[in-house]
């Protein structure tokens, strides 16, 4: 990732999109929140905690579909949804960063180490997984020489049997945790997904590649 992840970002974007009232409001709260962050941004090596600074309340009042992205290495930001249709939900950070989601499941990322180019999957959908299901997985990344190569897996999606409740910035939601282990010649990935009654991601451990390893990824609006 080419910097730290900073908040709620695109909104000059997202002004073409509605005149409303109620869109306003949310945007103005929003750059709000981006200029606090950036003013709280401290300009050494050490990296903010977005857990500091963007409330439950922030979140509500700004009435935006937002993510908060974490690294194994403790930096994390939130992303906010960049606006039109394609394959999956494109979320962009303030640094241009972007990560498309499909079904919640990481599909590409742009301007992170090693990018996810693309991915395909024949995993069905979350409904569908009464217990455990197989499936292949393709993932394409980016090398050192700007060349895109895959990687193979054969998965399986285990379905967890009871239900359990997470919380997430100070809000319960009652989830079906899924494991997912993805198998090739040189690597086993496990990830985790929890999934709400609407069939949203609410959060997730999943593997990236190998510069990133694994990205917690939640779902912060309601």
């Amino acid at each position: 990732m080419k910097c730290l992840f900073v908040i709620i970002v695109a909104l000059a974007t997202l002004i073409s999109c509605s005149n409303s009232n109620e869109f306003e409001t949310g945007e103005i709260k929003a750059i709000k929140m981006l200029r606090e962050t950036l003013i709280a941004r401290n300009t050494s090596t050490m990296l903010l905690d977005t857990r500091k600074v963007i409330t439950r309340k922030k979140i509500d009042d700004a009435k935006i579909p937002v993510i908060f992205v974490e690294l194994e290495n403790g930096q994390n930001g939130t992303l906010t949804l960049y606006p039109g249709e394609g394959i999956g939900d494109t979320w962009l950070g303030a640094d241009e960063a972007t990560i498309t989601l499909d079904n919640g499941i990481i599909k590409a990322t742009r301007g992170m180490k090693s990018d996810v180019m693309g991915s395909a999957s024949s995993m069905p959908s979350w409904l569908d997984i009464k217990d455990t299901s197989n499936y292949a997985r393709q993932i394409s990344y980016l090398g050192g020489d700007n060349q895109s190569y895959f990687k193979t897996f054969s998965c399986s999606m285990k379905k967890k049997k009871k239900p359990l409740t997470i919380v997430i910035f100070d809000v319960r939601f009652d989830v079906q945790e899924y494991r997912e282990t993805c198998i090739s010649n040189t690597e086993i990935l496990e990830n985790k997904y929890f999934v709400d009654d609407k069939n949203v991601v609410r959060r997730s451990k999943q593997y990236h590649g190998p510069a990133l390893g694994y990205l917690l990824v939640e779902r912060l609006d309601r």
